[in-house]
C-alpha cells in the first residue's frame, strides 16, 4: 500500500541508488526517494528563510548628488546619515539580497525631515530598477513614482507597501532611492536606515 514520506530537514550527504541485480523492492527505491525528500525540504527551509525583512544598515547605502565635489550625505555623531545638498540621491543595490523568482513585497525607510514640506518637496522613496547590461538606459522606479514623508518634521518611517514586483536578475538590477528635499543645504534630512521584505 502507498504511504508518505516524512521528511527530515538535514541535507542527507549521498543519494544511494539501486544497480541492476539488486533487489526489486520497497525499501530499494524509498531509501534514495527518501534521502532526495530530505535535501528538497532542507532546501527550502534555507531559501524561506532568505526570504522576510532584510535590515538595510546605513553602511549599505551609496551616495550620490548632482554637485561635484562634495558628498551629498554625511553620517553626524549620532551616527545617522544627513543629507548636505540640494535634492541628494541615496542608494541602496538590493542584488545581493535577492533570489530569482522572489517578490519584492515592501520597502521601508526611517528619516526625520529637516524642514515640513508640501508636495513633492519632501523625502521620496522609491523601489527603481535598470536593464542589466543595456547601454544607455537608467534606473527607473517601479511602479508609483515613490511615497513621500508626511510633511511634518517628525521622525517616522515612510513605506511602500503592496510592491509585488517579480525579481527576475537575468534581466534586471534593483535598488531603493532615497531623494531628500530640495532645501537641503539649510534645512538637513535625517536618515536612519531602512529594510526590504521578500515573499
Amino acid at each position: 500500500m502507498a504511504t508518505a514520506l516524512t521528511e527530515a530537514d538535514i541535507f542527507t550527504a549521498s543519494v544511494v541508488v539501486p544497480e541492476d541485480g539488486d533487489n526489486e523492492n520497497a525499501l530499494s527505491v524509498v531509501t534514495p526517494l527518501q534521502a532526495l525528500a530530505n535535501r528538497t525540504k532542507h532546501l527550502l527551509a534555507m531559501l524561506t528563510a532568505r526570504l522576510g525583512v532584510h535590515v538595510l544598515a546605513n553602511f549599505l547605502w551609496v551616495t550620490a548628488s548632482a554637485t561635484a565635489g562634495s558628498p551629498s550625505w554625511y553620517v553626524n555623531n549620532a551616527g545617522r546619515l544627513v543629507t548636505f545638498r540640494t535634492s541628494p540621491f541615496m542608494w541602496c543595490p538590493l542584488d545581493p539580497f535577492l533570489i530569482n523568482g522572489c517578490t519584492i513585497a515592501e520597502a521601508r525607510v526611517r528619516v526625520i525631515p529637516g524642514a515640513a514640506r508640501t508636495g513633492t518637496n519632501r523625502i521620496t522613496l522609491q523601489l527603481v530598477k535598470r536593464q542589466v547590461f543595456a547601454t544607455g538606459t537608467d534606473w527607473a522606479p517601479v511602479g508609483a513614482s515613490g511615497v513621500f514623508d508626511d510633511g511634518t518634521t517628525s521622525e517616522q518611517t515612510i513605506a511602500l507597501t503592496a510592491i509585488g514586483e517579480v525579481v527576475d536578475l537575468t534581466q534586471w538590477s534593483y535598488a531603493l532611492r532615497v531623494i531628500g528635499g530640495n532645501d537641503a543645504n539649510t534645512n538637513l534630512d535625517l536618515f536612519n536606515g531602512g529594510s526590504v521584505t521578500l515573499a
